[in-house]
C-alpha cells in the first residue's frame, strides 16, 4: 500500500514499488518459518551451555527498605528510592535478572525471599519496609507469611497481580497495595 502510493505519487519508480513489495511479501511468508526454525535447531545447542551460577545473598545487610522481586514494579520502586537517595536491598530469584540487572549498574542480590534465612541476611530484622514484588503470587503470599510472622515491624508494600491476589493480600494484612494494571487501565 505504501509503496504503491509512493509510486502513485512519482516518488519511486513502479518497477521499484513491485520489488518492495514482493521483499515485504516474502519476508512475512520466511520469517516465522526461519523462527521456527531456530527454535528447533539453533536454540536446543545453547540451552545446554552451561549457565553462571550466582552465589546468594551472604554479607547481613543494613538498608531500610527490602524489594523481593526486580521486574517492573520493583525496579521502578528502585529507582524512586535511589532518585530520593534511599538505600534498598534488592533480591531477586532470577539468575538472568540479577545479571543484566547488574549489567546496567544495579546492586540486585541473588536469592529467595520466601526463606527466612535470605531475608534475614537482607536485614529484615532492622529494615522499615518490605516491597513485595514477586512476579509468581504464590511465591508473593509466602513471602507475605513469613515477614507477617517473623518480622512483624514491617511495613509492607505490595504488588498485586490481579483482584484475588489483591484479597489475598488484603486479607493477610497488607494495606499498601498496588493493582498491577489498575490505574493504567482507567487511563486507557
Amino acid at each position: 500500500m505504501v509503496f504503491q502510493a509512493a509510486a502513485g505519487a512519482k516518488a519511486i519508480e513502479a518497477e521499484t514499488a513491485s520489488l518492495l513489495v514482493g521483499a515485504v511479501a516474502l519476508s512475512m511468508l520466511l520469517s516465522p518459518l526461519l523462527l521456527a526454525a531456530i527454535s528447533r535447531w539453533l536454540l536446543p545447542r545453547f540451552a545446554n551451555c552451561e549457565t553462571t551460577t550466582l552465589e546468594e545473598l551472604a554479607e547481613p545487610q543494613s538498608a531500610p527498605t527490602i524489594i523481593a522481586g526486580f521486574g517492573r514494579y520493583g525496579q521502578i520502586v528502585a529507582r524512586m528510592l535511589s532518585a530520593q537517595g534511599l538505600p534498598a536491598t534488592v533480591l531477586e530469584h532470577d539468575a538472568g535478572m540479577v545479571e543484566t540487572a547488574r549489567a546496567f549498574g544495579y546492586q540486585v542480590f541473588y536469592g529467595d525471599a520466601s526463606r527466612l534465612d535470605l531475608l534475614r541476611t537482607a536485614g529484615a530484622a532492622t529494615a522499615k519496609v518490605l516491597v513485595v514484588a514477586v512476579d509468581d503470587v504464590e511465591q508473593s503470599l509466602a513471602v507475605v507469611d513469613l515477614a507477617r510472622e517473623h518480622f512483624p515491624h514491617l511495613k509492607l508494600v505490595a504488588r498485586a497481580r490481579d483482584v484475588t491476589h489483591w484479597n489475598a493480600l488484603r486479607d493477610r494484612g497488607v494495606t499498601e497495595l498496588d493493582r498491577e494494571l489498575f490505574e493504567s487501565s482507567l487511563w486507557g
